[in-house]
């Protein structure tokens, strides 16, 4: 028997509805950043345990992360890169500080990754290095140009993990394998 939608009404052994608990998707302890977390990538279109999957590699779910290289927020945003696509997108820059703001890290950053997945269509692997690295290194790569760094090997390693454990069921469609498990 199929589970209910989230959120679905059930009837109780009295017979009285009683609203269902959501199913958490992406395992985070708190259901405000899931919510937004879902709502940002339904809205760009973009399978959510892909983005639930990035999101622990890059900061694992801590909204306030800021990496050595000063990359902010959930998706690990770079202020320059990020200011560009906020202009890009018509969106109001409100400076680096407020990348640290999830629904605001994600309306930046999900976007870019939708539109490296759309550039990149048979290769979710070459979108990926893409967003972590940049376009030109990503293709350096891919082109045996230049050899796969070991973190950004570990970087996509890790997101395939963490897309198996949210999603059980399925496999990350044209997610190559070139990186031995």
């Amino acid at each position: 028997m199929p589970s209910p939608a989230p959120n679905a009404v059930e009837s109780s052994p009295s017979g009285a509805p009683q609203l269902q608990e959501p199913v958490t998707q992406c395992g985070v302890n708190n259901p405000l950043l899931e919510e937004i977390v879902v709502k940002q990538s339904h809205v760009q279109g973009l399978n959510v345990n892909l983005v639930c999957a990035l999101i622990m590699a890059e900061s694992s779910f801590n909204p306030k992360a800021v990496s050595a290289q000063g990359k902010i927020g959930l998706l690990q945003l770079d202020p320059a890169l990020a200011q560009k696509t906020a202009a890009d997108q018509a969106l109001p820059w409100e400076g680096a500080e407020r990348l640290k703001d999830p629904e605001y890290n994600l309306k930046i950053g999900l976007p870019r990754l939708k539109a490296l997945l759309e550039k990149y269509p048979d290769d979710q692997e070459l979108a990926l290095l893409a967003f972590n690295l940049g376009e030109d290194l990503a293709a350096k790569i891919k082109r045996g140009e230049r050899s796969l760094p070991p973190l950004a090997a570990r970087y996509l390693k890790n997101i395939r993990k963490f897309y198996k454990s949210f999603d059980q069921s399925s496999s990350m469609k044209n997610f190559t394998a070139s990186i031995s498990e």
